[in-house]
């Protein structure tokens, strides 16, 4: 399996979990989504049958496609799958594959469940649902088929050998299409796709990387992520996020390749990858605004609350509402900030329940959250401001109650 030469780190790593140092702009290049690629029916890999007492797998490592009689688990009864409940797997069963001018390699072909013998393209929801969830779920960025690196599932079966992870490391690797980068003037390109990333180090230090090269030149690591803690590119569980890679891209550029890598992983987890973009930071946003975290006391002493919310990726700039209603049809205060924060001017807002929302926005879309707010409420059980508690303050505290209260 190919090495880079002197991990350089030489890219800037400006945004993950959607945290932007600055809006994305773009000119797209190039789009990957995996929704081209072919699916085939699965053979390795199966699901529980649900028989009472017979938690089986009924196609572990028989071969036998969908709708047929389970002959790995005969004392399991017959057992009849149909996998178009499920959607279907992988792309190839080898290990090695290509597909247009994709080429994914494998350094341990024919070892393990077929499914997952390196780098697949798979259907998300039939990976989720085989492989037990374990947070595969929570890659909510991911639609469609998804490129997924699983060396959990990975271990899991192999006909002939106990245990597959014996025999050697989980190093995998796939290669983009040579990308058209003529028009782009140098130092200029971002790389964005979604990622679900959940680390392990056990026996092996399971670890990824992301390599770009240009005209056919040296290969450059531009991201490295280890499963080391100890490690200062450890990178935690995130198992749903948005990557933005600013490349040092050369200028009179014509050509440039994208490698992913997973590799010195054993029985491990995973790295999902989807929605693949390489862009010119031309002046364009490439996506509307993407989700963000809104944070504003339900609970607040005087008329100026803090309302503060996490970066949204795209957004260029903000707009905060003030309103006393829910539809935000009786507004109080309306501004626009470019911040990640915002205090109302004293004597703006008189004591009283607001409905406050911050707007995510650019060129090309919005993205909003709302919360309900006290105002001056010295008293946590007046929760309308009026000065007195009664029915109505605790039919609004169920409500808080039931929907998260902070």
């Amino acid at each position: 399996m190919r090495r880079v030469n002197g991990a350089s780190q030489a890219g800037i790593l400006l945004a993950v979990c959607g945290l932007s140092a600055a809006p994305a702009m773009a000119q797209v290049l190039f789009e990957e989504d995996f929704e081209s690629f072919p699916l085939f029916q699965n053979q390795d890999e199966g699901v529980d049958t649900g028989e009472i007492g017979c938690q089986e797998q009924a196609f572990i490592g028989d071969g036998v496609f969908c709708e047929q009689t389970n002959i790995e688990n005969p004392g399991c009864g017959p057992d009849f799958i149909d996998c178009a409940s499920f959607g279907y797997a992988n792309t190839e069963f080898d290990g090695d594959w290509t597909f247009g001018d994709w080429s994914a390699t494998f350094s341990l072909p024919g070892i393990g469940t077929l499914e997952w013998q390196g780098w697949s393209v798979t259907d998300y929801q039939w990976w989720q649902f085989t492989a037990g969830d374990q947070n595969r779920s929570f890659f909510t960025k991911a639609s469609g088929k998804v490129l997924v690196a699983d060396p959990d599932e990975w271990d899991d079966y192999d006909p002939f050998i106990d245990d597959p992870e014996s025999v050697g490391p989980f190093d995998t690797e796939i290669i983009s299409p040579v990308i058209d980068v003529s028009s782009a003037a140098g130092d200029d390109l971002i790389i964005r796709f979604d990622s679900s990333w959940r680390p392990e180090k056990d026996d092996r230090n399971q670890q990824g990387r992301m390599s770009v090269r240009f005209d056919g030149g040296a290969w450059e690591e531009y991201l490295y992520w280890s499963s080391d803690a100890n490690d200062p590119n450890f990178h935690p569980d995130a198992e749903n996020e948005t990557v933005d890679i600013v490349l040092a891209n050369p200028s009179g550029a014509s050509t440039m390749e994208i490698s992913f890598e997973m590799f010195d992983a054993a029985n491990d987890w995973w790295w999902a990858i989807d929605d693949i973009k390489v862009f010119i930071d031309s002046g364009d946003p490439v996506d509307p605004p993407q989700d963000f975290t809104l944070n504003a006391l339900t609970f607040n002493p005087d008329t100026t609350p803090d309302i503060t919310w996490t970066a949204s990726l795209n957004a260029t700039s903000y707009e905060v509402v003030f309103a006393n209603d829910a539809a935000f049809t009786d507004v109080v205060l309306q501004d626009e900030t470019f911040n990640l924060a915002y205090t109302p001017a004293n004597g703006v807002l008189q004591a009283g329940v607001y409905w406050v929302k911050v707007i995510a926005k650019n060129s090309l879309g919005t993205f909003e959250k709302s919360k309900q707010i006290g105002v001056d409420n010295t008293c946590p059980s007046d929760l309308d401001g009026n000065g007195i508690s009664n029915t109505q303050d605790f039919l609004r505290y169920l409500n808080y109650w039931s929907n998260g209260c902070n």
